[in-house]
């Protein structure tokens, strides 16, 4: 085995000792071992000339052999007497993209034509075997092959339809034939910003094809495979991933190349996708078939931006496989950082998110100590950052959501070594607390104000689980969660969001209203998120039609605290402070 492994679709080092013979030998015995290779599949018509303990000294091939016997020389020549003396050779340690330099240049300086077996060798020269060429030069076309992304969620859609912009021929599958039928005419089931029109771009211009069947695939190379991976009380559900490396499968062949970018705990390509493939078909992972791990960390109104410009981690299952896909996101980026297993890369993902949750976790912290003593957590944690260069505090929220944040350090905790505190885990109980503390404190308001929550009208604002950059995914969002918590608890609840269309909200149960209509005759507002068009809102005029007295719960400090609060009747809540309540 060699430190850099071609051995998936390019390297010939099977029975690779029929093809040497020792330095003296005679030509006869070479045409002996010219035929006895013919039985293993080695390359025909081939002999290494070596010495020691296995140093390449020359290459004799066919060739010779026939230029020797017009010359007159008989079986008795000795091979070193005719062999080609400075063969064509590829260093171990050579990258996959400097191979056909490498060959190219040594070949020019030879003054010979293009050669179809380069001789693999390692620092001493010693032979480890034979690179195809053809099979190599076939395997480097792999990025102008068509690429397959199975799974069309909002990771998958950004990524084919930026993969077709760069020129890719993409086929994307997805397996829900409602979200596949309105994709075939354009129209995108997630928002983010120009996506819409790229997709009818890359549609109309034939790079994207969204496929009608699975056997759409069959044809393609590379197979990118970004399902989702729920998480269930901290428990990882891989069954989609699964079912879609076992699709994947029935269409994988000798040479082709499978790169998950769905979130995963570590170990999950080595084990699940190795074991899948190898289980369901008679191809090998390393041998047949290359595995990759290159990680989706875009944020969600953003993505399209930031596939173009943060850098791509990979990962592999031998050096080809990592090679391989590094040169399909070269294509997107132009900084790949190649890591030196799967499982880094793996791990690597869970450590972004984790540590974003943990930040605004320490954040919600800052805000139940606010509580406490009734003080402004933001403009505690502002005044912490002010001119302070050391570390930077995140700002509270009502609740951290979204698919990721929500599922990543579960993944991360299941690491932890035993008998060690397991902050990631602890910072997820934090964040998910903050929703059950926000419908604490606002039916305590209410009650302290003199309404029974039983009869209070709520409106909520924001229900995307954030609202900056902005998006429409209601995917673990704490709206939500508050919205649960608070059914049953108060007489009804109204919702806006300045994204999401109505239809959803209604789906989930939320009755809908425009701002004015929301504000009009209820006990409480809610603003749940800090999408942008919410500071833009006249609130002073909007209070005035609530059915005072009344809560106004600020959970992003979008609105200035002392100006709500000289508006008669209206008790200003947010993270960690409210309005004392002394008014008749």
């Amino acid at each position: 085995m060699t430190s850099l492994n071609y051995k998936p679709i390019a390297l010939i080092d099977s029975h690779i000792e029929e093809l040497l013979l020792p330095s003296g030998a005679n030509l006869f015995q070479a045409l002996v071992t010219m035929e006895k290779a013919k039985k293993f599949g080695l390359p025909p018509g081939l002999v290494l000339i070596v010495e020691g303990r296995n140093r390449l000294k020359g290459t004799l091939t066919d060739g010779d052999v026939r230029r020797a016997i017009m010359q007159g020389k008989t079986g008795q020549v000795a091979v070193d007497d005719i062999m080609a003396r400075a063969p064509v050779v590829v260093r171990a340690d050579t990258p996959m993209n400097g191979v056909l330099e490498a060959v190219h240049r040594q070949v020019e300086a030879l003054g010979r034509q293009m050669i179809s077996y380069p001789i693999l060798v390692d620092g001493d020269h010693r032979v480890l075997g034979v690179i195809d060429l053809s099979r190599f030069m076939l395997a480097q076309t792999w990025h102008w092959d068509k690429v397959a992304i199975i799974g069309l969620g909002y990771a998958g859609l950004t990524l084919a339809v930026s993969l077709a912009e760069v020129g890719f021929q993409v086929v994307g599958w997805e397996a829900d034939p409602r979200v596949r039928g309105n994709l075939q005419k354009g129209v995108s089931h997630v928002y983010e910003p120009g996506l819409e029109s790229l997709l009818s771009a890359q549609l109309t211009d034939g790079r994207l094809t969204i496929a009608a069947s699975d056997l759409a695939i069959r044809d393609c190379h590379v197979y990118i495979v970004t399902v989702s991976t729920p998480c269930l009380d901290g428990v990882p559900n891989l069954t989609f991933l699964r079912q879609a490396v076992q699709m994947t499968s029935d269409y994988l062949k000798a040479g082709d190349l499978i790169i998950l970018r769905s979130t995963v705990p570590v170990g999950t390509c080595r084990t699940l996708v190795k074991e899948t493939i190898e289980g369901t078909t008679s191809l090998q992972v390393g041998s047949d078939i290359s595995i990759a791990f290159a990680p989706e960390r875009t944020v969600e109104g953003r993505a399209l931006e930031e596939l173009r410009t943060l850098p791509q981690i990979i990962g592999g299952y031998d050096q080809w496989s990592l090679e391989s896909a590094s040169r399909i996101f070269n294509r997107l980026t132009s900084t790949v950082v190649n890591m030196k297993s799967l499982e880094e890369a793996e791990l690597i993902k869970l450590i972004n998110n984790a540590s974003r949750d943990l930040s605004f976790a320490f954040a919600n912290e800052i805000a139940l100590i606010c509580e406490q003593y009734n003080h402004d957590a933001f403009k505690v944690i502002e005044a912490a950052n002010l001119g302070y260069p050391r570390n930077t505090i995140a700002s509270p929220s009502p609740g951290v959501g979204g698919s990721c944040l929500k599922k990543d350090p579960y993944f991360l905790s299941s690491l932890c070594p035993p008998h060690f505190p397991d902050l990631a885990s602890v910072g997820r109980q934090i964040n998910e607390l903050m929703p059950e503390q926000v419908c604490r404190r606002l039916t305590r308001a209410l009650k302290e104000m003199g309404k029974l929550p039983g009869e209070a009208r709520i409106f909520i604002l924001g229900f995307a689980f954030k609202g900056e950059p902005e998006t429409t995914d209601l995917r673990d969002s704490p709206t939500l969660q508050v919205v649960e918590l608070l059914r049953g608890q108060v007489d009804r609840i109204m919702g806006f969001d300045p994204l999401v269309p109505s239809r959803d909200l209604e789906a989930a149960g939320i009755d809908w209203r425009s701002i004015e209509d929301g504000f009009s005759q209820v006990d409480a507002v809610l603003f749940m998120n800090n999408h942008r068009e919410f500071s833009k809102l006249d609130v002073y005029k909007l209070i005035k039609t609530m059915k005072l007295p009344s809560v106004f719960f600020d959970g992003w400090h979008l609105f200035n605290p002392e100006e709500i609060e000289k508006i008669d009747g209206v008790r200003y809540m947010g993270l960690g402070y409210v309005t004392p309540w002394s008014k008749e």
